[in-house]
């Protein structure tokens, strides 16, 4: 976040420390990120302690889950398959989820700062911190994948503005509320866009690009491309995606998360049906206040959906099936594995089930 507020015109404004010796982490004179483990897993938060009679923020506390890098480590396991004999697990699994922490770091932090979410930053640049992102794992030419970019490593466009217009200090006798909407008229004129909560999360939400967990300036190509990378991992998933001594029928909690990649893009894509591109435009500011998505790009977007409920997109390959027996003694299925209806085997069509509920 330094990054942020020297954009607002800080110097060695903002920097993290380990807590003293012996403080506490409830005393107010410090702000504190502090790492909770459960049992199960559970939203990480950013909260403030304010001043009731200002709004002034007195002191921020983040809560992080630990479970959190857990589904980041599964992710990994699925995509790389990285147990194979004799080779160490690759560094890049770690990388990969400690990133995700990072980035999870920076938006519980920017919680504490007064920031609310905003989900259309991940159509412009992962413009923002504060957007949940999905990993952005890409499929190279000779069939390996890249984690390299999976999550972003900076704070965002938006975010500097944020700061500034939140945190600026400005010579006396400047018009301080004339400052601050230059500061938001220059960051549409640069295409950086603000779109939060209520009208991403509903499932009946009208905005064709402000959703959670998705990736790329557009949900329809993003949604092609992540099924491609889904596609590549389903056909060379086996035994190398379980650490040796593991049960054979443990692959299926790491086959889920797999099985699932493209869920939330998914989501993304059926919102440009019927959908509009909108802003939060106020008389005067310049934006455009609303417009449907073209016929053209509701088409485009209908087939792409469409594709993902193909047979081939929805089976589990031969390959798989031929390797999951019934879970061992003291194992067994959880929240994290597909139900079925077939007692201990594993069922294949409770798993497509689930595919093709996620698009209908």
């Amino acid at each position: 976040w330094n990054q942020a507020f020297e954009a607002a015109g800080f110097q060695d404004a903002y920097r993290v420390e380990m807590m003293p010796e012996g403080a506490d982490p409830m005393d107010v004179r410090y702000n504190v990120i502090q790492w909770v483990h459960r049992g199960t897993r559970g939203w990480s938060y950013g909260s403030s302690v304010r001043d009731p009679r200002t709004g002034e923020i007195i002191k921020g506390h983040v809560s992080l889950g630990s479970l959190r890098v857990r589904q980041d480590y599964m992710i990994a396991e699925a995509i790389l398959a990285p147990y194979m004999a004799g080779q160490e697990v690759p560094e890049e699994m770690l990388e990969f989820a400690l990133a995700r922490l990072r980035q999870l770091s920076a938006h519980e932090v920017g919680h504490t700062l007064g920031l609310s979410h905003n989900y259309i930053a991940s159509t412009n640049n992962r413009a923002s911190v504060m957007d949940y992102p999905h990993p952005y794992i890409q499929l190279k030419e000779d069939g390996t994948f890249d984690l390299s970019e999976a999550y972003d490593v900076n704070i965002g466009e938006w975010d500097k503005v944020a700061i500034t217009f939140g945190y600026a200090e400005y010579p006396e006798g400047t018009d301080e509320k004339a400052a601050g909407e230059q500061v938001l008229l220059d960051a549409l004129a640069d295409g950086i866009r603000f779109i939060s909560d209520q009208d991403a999360r509903p499932q009946g939400g009208a905005h064709a690009y402000a959703h959670l967990r998705d990736s790329g300036e557009s949900p329809t190509a993003e949604l092609n491309r992540v099924m491609e990378v889904r596609q590549k991992a389903l056909e060379q998933f086996g035994q190398n995606n379980i650490p040796e001594g593991t049960p054979l029928a443990m692959m299926e909690q790491t086959l889920v998360p797999l099985y699932l990649f493209h869920r939330y893009q998914v989501e993304a894509a059926v919102k440009l049906l019927g959908g509009f591109d909108y802003n939060y435009a106020v008389r005067g500011d310049g934006q455009s206040a609303l417009t449907p998505v073209s016929a053209a790009d509701q088409q485009a977007a209908l087939e792409a959906l469409l594709a993902t409920l193909k047979p081939e997109h929805l089976a589990v390959p031969e390959s798989i099936l031929d390797q999951l027996p019934p879970m061992p003694l003291a194992f067994g299925r959880n929240r994290e594995s597909f139900k079925g209806r077939t007692s201990v085997m594993f069922d294949p069509l409770v798993a497509a089930e689930n595919g093709a509920t996620a698009t209908l």
